[in-house]
C-alpha cells in the first residue's frame, strides 16, 4: 500500500500528468467559490492547474441595443407600444447580464491568473447530442485561441 500511495502522490505533483481544472459561472459567486479553490488546491496540496472553463456565458448581442419597434417595422412586423416596452426591457436586462458576466471574466483573469475557456449558455431545457457538440465547439474554439496566443509568445 505504501508504494501505491507513494505513486499516487508522485502522480499528483506532476504537472505533465496531472492538473486539475476548474468550472465556473460568469457570476459573484461562483468566481468567488473558484478562487478560493484555486488557492487552496495549490498551497495546501501543491496540485498544478489548468485553465478555468467558464460555463453558461451569455453571447454578446449588438441587436440588444436596437430600438424594438424600429427593428420590429425593419422585419415588416408590426408590434404595439405595451409590446415594444417589454420587448426593450428584455433586451436591456440581457444586455446589463452581459455586462455583469464581463465583469466577473476580468475579475476571475485579475485574481486567478489562468487561462480561460468558455462555454455558451444553451437556451434549452434539456442537454442532448446536439447540444454537447456546441459546447464541445466553444471549449475546442477556446482551447485554438489559447494556442494561438502561445504561439505568438513563442514566436515574439
Amino acid at each position: 500500500m505504501r508504494a501505491q500511495a507513494a505513486d499516487v502522490v508522485e502522480l499528483l505533483s506532476d504537472a505533465k500528468r496531472c492538473q486539475v481544472v476548474l468550472v465556473t459561472l460568469p457570476e459573484e459567486m461562483p468566481v468567488n467559490e473558484a478562487v478560493e479553490t484555486a488557492y487552496q488546491l495549490e498551497d495546501r496540496i501543491g496540485i498544478t492547474l489548468g485553465p478555468v472553463i467558464v460555463n453558461g456565458c451569455l453571447p454578446k448581442d449588438p441587436l440588444l441595443d436596437t430600438d424594438p419597434s424600429e427593428a420590429a417595422e425593419q422585419a415588416g412586423v408590426e408590434i404595439d407600444d405595451e409590446l415594444a416596452a417589454a420587448l426593450g426591457r428584455a433586451a436591456a436586462f440581457r444586455a446589463h447580464r452581459y455586462r455583469l458576466q464581463a465583469a466577473q471574466w476580468k475579475r476571475l483573469a485579475h485574481e486567478l491568473p489562468l487561462p480561460q475557456l468558455y462555454a455558451r449558455f444553451l437556451f434549452c431545457p434539456q442537454i442532448g447530442p446536439e447540444e454537447l457538440e456546441r459546447l464541445e465547439a466553444d471549449l475546442a474554439a477556446s482551447v485554438g485561441r489559447l494556442e494561438e496566443g502561445y504561439s505568438k509568445e513563442l514566436r515574439a
